[in-house]
Parts: structure tokens; C-alpha cells; sequence
């Protein structure tokens, strides 16, 4: 993911390197931060609560990519120098928002109690089954 930042990062340079184009270029900069800000905060201590609020709230589709996306497809990316940084740009933002989408239902799903039933069941099975065998005498299968 830092990788495709970092891409991403670069195609908005091509898109908006130009002079003319650096309100532009500062914008779409300034949306990227603020996406990576939003990882971070994912990525603490907190961050299922913080996200369990937002589901709630309806806005947990919403970030930043969304915005930059848009700034893409709007005037901003038929003024862009280099068209084929749109479409590289376009990609990419495609796949952050894959990443976010499998960090944000991990984030949020959890194991049924079931699971966790089953786990303790295996554990003390492998536990007893330990001291029964443990408990025979020593040496009783090697010395027939």
C-alpha cells in the first residue's frame, strides 16, 4: 500500500507538475495526506471503535480517494498535462481503495463465539489426552 502512495504520489506530479497547474497539484497532494492521516488512524489503538462510529454514522465509505478520484474525472483532470497519469492515477486509487475495504472488514469483523467455544474444546481435549498418556507406566509399549 505505501508503495502504491508513493506511485500515486508521482502520477500526480505528472498529472500536475506544470507551473500553471501547482494549485492543482497542491490540492491533490493535500487529499493524499490527509487519505494517508486516515491510514494512520486506522492502524492505532482505537481504531475499531472509531470505525464501528463511523459505520454507524454512515460515512465509512467515504475518504479522501473518493475526492481525488473526483478531482480526476472533473475539469481539474481534463486540464492535466499528462493524460496518461490520469489513467495510471485512476488505477491506483482503484486499488488503495481495495486495501481499505479488506483493512476496514477485518477491522470490524470478528469470530463467532462458536469459534472461540471450539478452541477451548480442542485445548483441553489436547490437554487431558496428555495427562492420560502421561499418566500410564513407563516404558509399557517398549517393553513387550
Amino acid at each position: 500500500e505505501s508503495c502504491e502512495l508513493r506511485l500515486l504520489r508521482r502520477a500526480v506530479f505528472g498529472m500536475f507538475g506544470t507551473r500553471q497547474h501547482a494549485s492543482r497539484r497542491a490540492r491533490a497532494l493535500a487529499l493524499l495526506c490527509g487519505y494517508v492521516e486516515q491510514l494512520e488512524r486506522e492502524s492505532t489503538v482505537g481504531a475499531v471503535d472509531a470505525l464501528e462510529e463511523l459505520q454507524l454514522s454512515g460515512g465509512i465509505g467515504v475518504n479522501e480517494l473518493d475526492r481525488l478520484s473526483a478531482m480526476l474525472h472533473g475539469v481539474d483532470g481534463a486540464a492535466a498535462s499528462r493524460q496518461g497519469s490520469v489513467g495510471v492515477a485512476d488505477g491506483l486509487i482503484l486499488s488503495l481503495n481495495g486495501h481499505r475495504s479488506d483493512r476496514v472488514a477485518l477491522l470490524l469483523s470478528v469470530f463467532p463465539f462458536i469459534h472461540w467455544g471450539v478452541l477451548v474444546a480442542l485445548s483441553l481435549s489436547v490437554i487431558a489426552t496428555f495427562l492420560l498418556v502421561s499418566n500410564q507406566q513407563i516404558l509399557q509399549y517398549l517393553n513387550s
